[in-house]
């Protein structure tokens, strides 16, 4: 799935854009990298189920949510308003409940 959606996506962009997408050499090593890791995680998942319960997993799969809330606070200086917070600490219980 992931193998097609590179494959499909500059030329939606081209269609989109009337133009070819122009990427520098480091745009290029930066999107490789993040699709090794996308496909790496997704496999995680997959070997994590097979130890434990699919809910279980799917539930700590999502705390990604939080690290990427606090990724962006930390490194990226994205304001934490109200809804991320929320959404946060939402996911965080359902962690929390999870693990007892």
């Amino acid at each position: 799935m992931f193998l097609l959606w590179s494959i499909t996506m500059p030329f939606i962009y081209w269609a989109v854009r009337g133009k070819p997408p122009a990427y520098t050499k480091a745009q290029t090593v930066m999107a490789l990298i993040g699709g090794i890791v996308s496909i790496l995680a997704c496999g995680i998942v997959i070997w994590a189920m097979q130890y434990d319960a699919m809910g279980v997993v799917s539930a700590l799969r999502e705390t990604s949510v939080v690290w990427a809330a606090i990724i962006g606070r930390i490194f990226l200086k994205e304001k934490l308003t109200a809804r991320r917070m929320a959404s946060c600490l939402a996911i965080a219980a359902g962690a929390a409940c999870l693990a007892s």
